[in-house]
């Protein structure tokens, strides 16, 4: 039957014979589809409609204008519904009742619910499982028909309400934040990220580990940097002293890891690829069923209380019984028991492809190392504390991070401060939260001096300034040439320079004022630079040193003039040391004191 038979069907002029012919044929229709129970409504009111046309024409021979419009619409409305997705739900009626609420009506046509797969599903398009069924896991098809794993989804939102819900918040707060904590509990209860004096988004979750946190840090960059055009500041990695050897997917609780699969789309060590592949396309399926935030409804509507449990701090002081003490001492001696040397090596490799990243990019790295109440801090293992202090120490020094050591001083926390054997409560959230806010502030007086700076070309008018700096003190001892030169050779050697094609020399300004010097002697194969460099006196103990160096090196790679940046530094120019090593130079030792090699540009990419 086509729509062409139906406009006929309302034409005054078409003769009775046709009416009559096509009232049949709508009837033979809908008389095929008399066994389709969930197009019973429909077909109901098509019948009556019918019924009454057949009266209309036997009577008086004419079919009646609105009869004609009720049979056409009732037809048009039944072809819509056929049209639409044909859809079953399979499960218990409490599991199905919220999805059916979630469909979309103008896109789905809702066959029926079920409690078991029968054959009378095949003639659908998809059946929706909304009860977790072990007889059909890892079953993706029914014949033709697609098995959406609405279970599936269930298990990965809810095996983790708390990460959950805050991975529905980052979707708001990545549009404005502009840096992430990642971590564990600790770090998602212990900071009161409303009163951060930066706008600071929360990464960190319940049981998280290193290379889930480095794979949630990466969603954040990609939204922030690609999709929103703007630069992630900072990226604080909580630190405990059991973290390097913990890995979250090879647990007890390793099923936790499908929480964060959303951002992730990483599993670790679970084996569960396959079904998060499918459960991912699922996703896209169901959107189309839904609508995009399908999940969240759900999610909110099973757990409405979830915000409520999240945003509030505890405001309940640890003050154990004897008996809870010994179980809480358990608990600790169970999380240190870590004898993992793989965990470990895979976890510092992690560490390492973070920091070269951050320093990349050109983002804050900083150390946030927790505190604990007295009986986890007894309780801690010794040689694993050390242990991850040296690494944190290396790391900070290679990679120019900054640690933040709230575990160190046992007088600032008391167990006054925790709600539990290692959680804070909201005046230790309190607490910690202080101590981030004066890092922060501390940093950001740092930025705003910086936005002062100004790296440009040496010219002639520098000539008294450079011969000043070179003459200085400080200077004459930090370098291997430690005499004092005469103006005039200055002058000769400077104007020397200026002519040769393989040095450059930049000035650094500070507010239009010059305060320091870089210069860059490249090697006559065209391949390496020696760069050496000088703050003066006025504007040192300010950081500059690193600013003009990075600096620098950009505009050395954009005008392609080397493509590796080498120095020397005696053994006692601790400060210089610092800087290269800040400013992720290789460092080697030598009987001077150390050499420094960095590459740049493509080069330093691997290319």
């Amino acid at each position: 039957m086509t729509a062409r038979d139906l406009d006929e069907l309302l034409q005054e002029q078409t003769a009775y014979e046709r009416k009559c012919q096509i009232i049949s044929e709508i009837a033979a229709y809908i008389d095929g589809m008399s066994n389709q129970a969930a197009y019973r409504e429909q077909i109901d009111l098509l019948f009556a409609a019918l019924e009454k046309s057949a009266r209309d024409l036997e009577s008086g021979g004419r079919l009646d204008d609105v009869c004609a419009k009720e049979i056409v619409g009732r037809v048009s409305d039944l072809k819509r519904e056929q049209e639409k997705y044909q859809v079953w739900l399979l499960g218990e009626a409490a599991d199905c009742e919220p999805v059916e609420k979630l469909l979309d009506v103008s896109q789905v046509h809702l066959l029926g619910t079920v409690r078991q797969i029968s054959d009378g599903q095949r003639e659908s398009d998809y059946i929706i499982v909304c009860s977790q069924y072990e007889n059909i896991a890892g079953i993706h098809w029914f014949g033709k028909v697609r098995l959406l794993r609405f279970d599936l989804f269930r298990l990965m939102n809810e095996i983790s309400p708390e990460a959950t819900y805050q991975q529905i918040k980052n979707k708001k707060e990545v549009t404005t934040a502009a840096g992430v904590v990642c971590g564990m509990s600790y770090e998602q209860k212990g900071i009161c990220y409303e009163r951060l004096a930066r706008d600071i988004m929360c990464l960190a979750g319940p049981s998280q580990d290193l290379y889930m946190d480095y794979y949630r840090f990466l969603w954040a960059y990609d939204e922030i940097t690609d999709r929103q055009k703007r630069r992630m500041e900072y990226c604080i990695i909580g630190m405990s002293a059991y973290r390097l050897w913990w890995d979250l997917s090879r647990g007890s609780q390793s099923l936790r890891v499908l929480g964060f699969y959303p951002q992730t789309k990483k599993l670790h060590h679970l084996d569960w690829a396959e079904d998060a592949a499918e459960a991912w396309e699922d996703q896209r399926i169901c959107e189309k069923l839904m609508g995009q935030d399908f999940l969240e409804r759900d999610f909110l509507g099973r757990f409405p209380g979830i915000a409520e449990i999240c945003e509030t701090k505890r405001e309940e002081i640890y003050t154990p019984s004897k008996e809870q003490r010994k179980e809480d001492a358990k608990s600790i001696e169970r999380i240190f028991h870590k004898p993992y040397p793989e965990t470990y090596k895979e976890n510092l490799a992690v560490l390492e492809r973070w920091l070269e990243f951050l320093q990349k990019n050109n983002i804050k790295a900083v150390f946030l190392f927790m505190p604990f109440p007295a009986q986890f801090c007894e309780l801690t293992s010794g040689e694993m504390k050390r242990q991850t202090y040296l690494v944190l120490e290396n790391l900070c020094r290679k990679y120019g991070a900054d640690l933040i050591d709230l575990g160190g001083d046992q007088t600032a926390f008391t167990d006054a401060d925790f709600f539990d054997w290692s959680h804070l409560n909201a005046a230790g959230a309190a607490k910690v939260t202080r101590y981030l806010n004066e890092y922060l502030m501390r940093e950001t007086k740092q930025e705003d001096r910086m936005r002062g700076l100004h790296l440009r070309p040496a010219d002639a008018q520098d000539c008294r300034f450079l011969y000043e700096l070179r003459n200085d003190p400080l200077v004459r001892a930090s370098s291997f040439h430690t005499e004092e030169i005469p103006y005039e050779q200055h002058q000769k050697w400077y104007e020397q320079k200026r002519k040769n094609e393989n040095c450059r020399i930049y000035i650094l300004e500070d507010a239009g004022a010059p305060v320091g010097q870089v210069r860059a002697d490249r090697d006559e194969r065209g391949e390496s630079a020696e760069i050496s460099y000088a703050i003066a006196e006025r504007a040192r103990g300010k950081g500059y040193a690193s600013w003009m160096l990075a600096a620098a090196e950009e505009q050395l790679s954009e005008k392609g003039f080397c493509r590796e940046l080498l120095a020397e530094v005696k053994n006692d120019n601790i400060a210089s040391q610092k800087v290269f090593r800040k400013l992720g130079y290789e460092e080697q030792r030598e009987d001077y004191g150390f050499s420094y090699r960095r590459a740049i540009g493509q080069n330093a990419d691997g290319k």
